[in-house]
């Protein structure tokens, strides 16, 4: 999911939440399960599988500062992918932060992409925050996350020209869009020119 091939130039995105999601169904066999204590390390595994950390001990202590704040509502937040032989395979929270709540941390191991799993944990992500009544959501990513940004266009996300924490005008995005430019699909490429808005 990490192209470590082009410069990473950091991202946000957002959905305003005007759309209907579902509770996604999943191929036989696989289930949705949320955190327990001990499941830090089986995230860890997950997120460095893709690129996002150097180390699982790295990001062990990046879980327990992100999420461990607030054990109770880890539990109730931080999403896990199982597969039919218990595996643990992808992971993404429903997280919040003091004003604005976001779609956090999206991993999917790497010899399970490209099978819809990841769109489903995508959309059961969404379709939680909506069952609260949540919204609008926001997402942190990346250029060298390019591949899921596709995804993020297709559940309804869209690009912020500016920062939404503080109203600033990104002053990477002309780069931005210049480097998704030279990797996306031309398709989804215009679809996040179209869409860019400062708010």
């Amino acid at each position: 999911m990490i192209d470590l091939g082009i410069p990473r130039i950091p991202l946000e995105m957002k959905n305003d939440m005007n759309r209907l999601y579902a509770d996604p169904v999943l191929p036989e066999g696989y289930s949705f399960i949320t955190y327990r204590d001990g499941l830090e390390k089986e995230w860890a595994r997950i997120m460095c599988s893709v690129g996002f950390f150097p180390s699982e001990q790295e990001a062990v202590d990046n879980f327990r500062d992100d999420f461990l704040r607030c054990p109770e509502e880890a539990a109730k937040r931080v999403f896990f992918l199982q597969a039919p032989d218990g595996n643990l395979i992808a992971s993404c929270s429903a997280w919040f932060e003091a004003s604005f709540e976001k779609m956090h941390w999206l991993a999917l191991l790497p010899q399970c992409q490209k099978q819809g799993l990841g769109q489903a944990l995508v959309e059961k992500i969404l379709y939680t925050f909506q069952q609260s009544g949540s919204g609008p959501i926001y997402l942190d990513t990346q250029t060298t996350s390019h591949r899921a940004i596709c995804l993020y266009l297709k559940e309804g996300f869209y690009p912020l020209t500016h920062h939404h924490r503080t109203g600033e005008p990104d002053a990477s995005f002309p780069e931005t869009l210049s480097l998704l430019g030279t990797v996306m699909k031309e398709e989804y490429y215009e679809q996040f020119c179209r869409l860019a808005r400062p708010r």
